[in-house]
């Protein structure tokens, strides 16, 4: 690492026991009291999570780092950020990574291994500070991923999606009818929607739904 401190800017996410938790907390205390089997593992991946988060900040620290903090970030940060980092699954990265540019390095940490899915995690809380220190000297291997770009009438509605997206009514039960251009051929359809989505997207919904798996780095997109 250069003498200059890095700048991180870290995404984290709230967990299911903390946003339960100020709406109906008599309820949920109770579940936890009696273990119920809805709550199971609420309590346990909210302290896995919070684990995670204190050792993500001692590392930072440790590493030198000026880092700041954030739950949730709709807008592209200001001023230069070496590295985001997102603490919490997939899905933090992915709501992440709608504001970070090409340019930018990310690197994601899953806080609660035991209970979230971590498909594009580097790492855990058992080994963050190794993560964090290869990612920040570039000894991390890195892997880009293809995003796609959404208009709707010609409106760019988003350029960074990197899971997928659903074409369909906005009530699920009902049929959409569109059609679907691809350089020369042309085919209209009646259904429920069309997936659409990069190879990152290519391992949930769209797999679900009868696609392929693409190779991570493929540049493909594909719908179904």
């Amino acid at each position: 690492m250069s003498s200059a401190r890095p700048h991180v800017l870290v995404v984290y996410k709230r967990t299911t026991y903390q946003r339960y938790q100020g709406q109906s907390s008599a309820r949920l205390a109770q579940l936890l009291r009696e273990k119920d089997s809805s709550v199971e593992n609420l309590l346990a991946s909210h302290e896995a999570h919070l684990a995670t988060m204190r050792k993500t900040r001692a590392a930072l620290e440790r590493l030198g780092c000026d880092a700041t903090f954030v739950h949730k970030v709709r807008t592209a940060p200001e001023g230069k950020i070496d590295l985001v980092v997102t603490v919490g699954g997939d899905g933090t990265l992915l709501w992440a990574s709608h504001i970070v540019d090409a340019k930018t390095k990310m690197v994601a940490i899953n806080s609660a291994p035991e209970t979230s899915v971590g498909y594009f995690c580097a790492g855990t809380g058992e080994n963050v500070e190794e993560v964090l220190e290869s990612a920040l000297t570039g000894k991390l291997r890195a892997t880009k991923l293809t995003r796609m770009g959404v208009e709707i009438d010609g409106e760019c509605v988003s350029r960074r999606v990197l899971n997928d997206v659903l074409f369909s009514h906005r009530c699920p039960a009902a049929a959409s009818k569109y059609q679907i251009r691809f350089r020369d051929r042309e085919e209209s359809q009646l259904s429920s929607g069309i997936w659409a989505g990069p190879a990152a997207g290519s391992t949930a919904a769209i797999r679900s739904a009868g696609g392929k798996v693409l190779p991570i780095g493929s540049r493909k997109l594909q719908w179904v």
